[in-house]
């Protein structure tokens, strides 16, 4: 019998550990397997780039030093949980044991956002090798099936000549898993990642969009505004035929990508997510006899022995990487109709009076009355939710058609009027960062506001058209959740710092070197003694 005292002030309790009684699981504070440093390799950030796409493994390395940056959400132990389970053994029959687990509070990439000018033309290199090669063959074809010239292209803004005319410019939007999301299941202990399951984007529930009758609000609005809407004389297509088409070759090019094959660039950089490891198993010496005193002191302990567990590093996503959740192409008959239809009357996601109003507030960014509407800079609104946008700036074109993306998926794929994979879980509260061709810091949304330097602007037009933006989500939840939670109590935080870890790579670079190097020594003096 093995016995341990922790105090807290005046309180001192007791708790008896049986050798042998089965508590659970094995005590491992992070699973994560690990082998020799030569396996790992740090994944390279991007840096500004003039080129026309960028690769995976630069994506990978830019969203982990993200993830951890506090500006995204940072990596915190902020309290500590407790949940109970029934045990049994022969000796003591049914008895309750008590599992304490550290409280984490991070932030995890889970979208991939997209905004470029051409079916085909997505920024990320992997993607566009595979999967844009196969969806730009179905553009075409449901191009003519909407009766639209050219199949679903548009126009945009050339980015070399800003400023010098007002454009309506156009992109398309792509909305998919990041890869990142990945991670709880590559490393938390139990789980296992999936690759089944991928779905193409779909009317989520229903085929066609019943015609609204025009609320006399709206009506008037409208004639006041000289554009008129007569329901009568429109006909919305059920699209069923389009998006059999489309469907077909989505489900061809998620085939084409591979993704198991995309999975391995993720495990390229777990030398970083090794530091994160170890970061937090130094912070958990000081925690776990910290959350015993928080055990003691709140009465926990009397419910059983305290048996200390931290199985999950990461808080469990239900996003899945490379999953397409919306693109604009699938989307194209409101993607492209412009205000009437979309966003109108008829488009089950009424926003009239928001897209007629000249003063309205959904701005980006938001000004928040119609005084600051007018003296504020505004790159764009958000309604109608269509991909043309009249702003000549590329950059700024590409971030208000992100951000109306997004808002698609949110709200009108979730109600089922437009086009998309419905999200498993609110993604609300999310903070955006540009990724591509300019990596920035962290926002709650894609605008970036002016510097103090009127000469340098905000944000770096594309070369290309292509832009890219990394969807942050701030989770916080107990590391174990086996068993029935007791409750929470608070700690002082314990934040992991995006430097230490860095450091630790380079002392883990260096270490292999000199190993390697002596490696390399022993060897030739065995050769020279031969």
């Amino acid at each position: 019998m093995l016995c341990c005292l922790v105090g807290v002030a005046n309180l001192s309790v007791t708790y008896a550990y049986d050798d042998n009684v089965d508590y659970g699981p094995p005590h491992n504070p992070l699973h994560f397997p690990v082998s020799g440093p030569e396996s790992f390799t740090e994944p390279t950030q991007m840096s500004d780039s003039d080129s026309e796409t960028f690769k995976l493994k630069d994506l990978i390395g830019t969203s982990i030093n993200g993830m951890l940056d506090s500006s995204c959400g940072g990596y915190c132990i902020t309290g500590v949980c407790a949940h109970w389970k029934w045990g049994f053994s022969l000796t003591k029959g049914a008895y309750i044991y008590t599992i304490v687990s550290p409280r984490l509070r991070h932030a995890l990439p889970e979208l991939l956002i997209s905004a470029y000018d051409e079916v085909g033309e997505e920024p990320l290199k992997e993607w566009r090798d595979s999967f844009g090669r196969v969806i730009a063959t179905a553009n075409t074809g449901a191009g003519s099936l909407l009766g639209l010239v050219g199949g679903l292209q548009g126009g945009r803004a050339d980015p070399l000549k800003q400023g010098q005319h007002q454009t309506v410019s156009f992109k398309e939007v792509d909305v998919i898993g990041h890869p990142l999301s990945i991670l709880p299941d590559l490393i938390n202990e139990g789980a296992s990642p999936s690759m089944s399951g991928y779905q193409a984007p779909d009317f989520s529930r229903l085929a066609n969009v019943a015609p609204n009758p025009v609320d006399e609000d709206t009506k008037s609005e409208l004639d006041n505004s000289g554009i008129g809407f007569d329901p009568a004389k429109l006909k919305i297509p059920t699209m069923a035929d389009v998006m059999e088409t489309i469907k077909q070759k989505l489900i061809a090019a998620i085939r084409a990508f591979e993704v198991i094959e995309q999975i391995e660039a993720v495990l390229g950089a777990v030398q970083t997510i090794k530091k994160v490891k170890e970061n937090v198993n130094k912070a958990l010496v000081t925690f776990e006899a910290t959350s015993m005193s928080a055990v003691a002191a709140s009465g926990w302990g009397i419910i059983g022995n305290p048996n200390f567990r931290a199985p999950k590093l990461f808080c469990s996503t239900d996003i899945k990487p490379f999953q397409p959740y919306y693109l604009s192409f699938a989307d194209a008959f409101w993607w492209r109709s412009g205000y009437p239809l979309t966003d109108g009357p008829l488009s089950g996601t009424d926003h009239s009076k928001t897209v007629i109003n000249p003063f309205s507030s959904d701005t980006l960014p938001q000004v928040g009355s119609a005084t600051k509407t007018i003296t504020s800079e505004v790159w764009g609104n958000m309604y109608p939710r269509d991909g043309s946008l009249n702003q000549s700036h590329d950059a700024k074109t590409a971030s208000i058609l992100a951000w109306r993306g997004l808002d698609v998926l949110k709200t009108a794929v979730a109600s089922g009027h437009r086009v998309g994979v419905r999200l498993p879980s609110s993604i609300e509260g999310g903070k955006w960062q540009m990724i591509f061709p300019e990596v920035k810091s962290c926002r709650a949304d894609p605008y970036y506001p002016q510097g103090s330097d009127l000469k340098i602007d905000s944000l770096k037009p594309s070369s290309h058209g292509g832009y890219a933006w990394n969807y942050y989500r701030r989770y916080e939840c107990c590391s174990n959740t086996s068993g029935h939670k007791i409750g929470e109590a608070p700690m002082p935080k314990i934040c992991l710092s995006l430097g230490n870890i860095l450091s630790g790579i380079e002392e883990d670079r260096a270490a292999y070197q000199r190993y390697l190097i002596k490696q390399q020594e022993d060897y030739d003096r065995s050769q020279g003694g031969e």
